[in-house]
C-alpha cells in the first residue's frame, strides 16, 4: 500500500498517493527548467499549476485519493516540454494536412468555446466582446445589434443588463483561452503570458522613446 500525501495546488487541497506525488513533482520540475529563461516564467508556472488544480477538481471525486494514473491523464491534457520540440520539428511536414483539416479544426474550436465577458475589450461590461468571441464575429457587430434592439424594440438595454448579470467575467488565462476556443495547455498558456510581457515591454520602450524625444 502506498503512502498518501496531502498537497496544496493553487489554493486547492488534494490527497494523492506517493507515486502520484513523485510523478507530479518531476513534471513540475521539468516545466520549471523548461521555462526558466522565458518571459514571465513565474506567471507561466502559476497558471500551469492553477490549471492542474482545475483539472484535478473537475475529474476527481471529492475524497478520492488521486492516483498516478490520474496525474498522467492531467499531463496528457497539459502537454510536456517535449511537445514543443515535436511541434517545431514537424511543422514543415504538416502544412498540407492542416489545410485539409482546416474546416474540422475550426468547428472543434467553436464548439469548445465558453461564454465569458471580456474585460480587455469592453465599453461597459464586456458582454458584446464576449459574445463576439463565442460566436466568432467582430464585437462592433454585436454592439450594433444591441443598439438596434435598444432603439428599435426598446429591449436592448434590458437584455444587455441580464447578460451582464449572468455571464461570468474572464479572469484567469484559462478563462481567456476557453473564451477563444483554445486548448488550455502549457503551450497556449506560456504563449499568452509571453505575449503579454512582450506587449508590456514594447509599451515601456515606446514610452521611454517618447520621453527621450521630449527631453531632447
Amino acid at each position: 500500500m502506498n503512502k498518501v500525501v496531502n498537497v496544496n495546488i493553487s489554493g486547492k487541497a488534494f490527497t494523492i498517493d506517493e507515486d502520484a506525488y513523485d510523478e507530479l513533482n518531476r513534471y513540475l520540475k521539468r516545466l520549471q527548467k523548461h521555462f526558466s529563461h522565458s518571459l514571465g516564467a513565474d506567471e507561466i508556472m502559476y497558471d500551469i499549476e492553477n490549471r492542474i488544480g482545475e483539472l484535478l477538481t473537475e475529474t476527481s471525486d471529492k475524497g478520492i485519493i488521486i492516483s498516478k494514473g490520474k496525474i498522467e491523464e492531467v499531463m496528457a491534457v497539459m502537454g510536456t516540454p517535449k511537445d514543443f520540440e515535436e511541434s517545431d520539428t514537424s511543422t514543415h511536414h504538416t502544412t498540407h494536412r492542416r489545410k485539409e483539416n482546416k474546416v474540422d479544426s475550426q468547428n472543434t474550436s467553436k464548439s469548445s468555446r465558453r461564454l465569458f465577458r471580456d474585460p480587455d475589450d469592453k465599453v461597459l461590461g464586456g458582454v458584446a466582446s464576449g459574445l463576439a468571441a463565442y460566436f466568432g464575429t467582430r464585437p462592433i457587430l454585436i454592439r450594433i445589434l444591441f443598439l438596434l434592439m435598444f432603439f428599435g424594440f426598446g429591449t436592448g438595454l434590458l437584455l444587455y443588463l441580464l447578460l451582464w448579470a449572468f455571464i461570468p467575467i474572464a479572469i484567469t488565462r484559462s478563462d481567456f483561452l476557453s473564451m477563444q476556443g483554445e486548448d488550455i495547455n502549457i503551450k497556449n498558456i506560456s504563449k499568452m503570458v509571453e505575449d503579454g510581457f512582450k506587449e508590456i515591454k514594447g509599451t515601456i520602450e515606446d514610452l521611454g522613446k517618447d520621453i527621450k524625444e521630449k527631453v531632447m
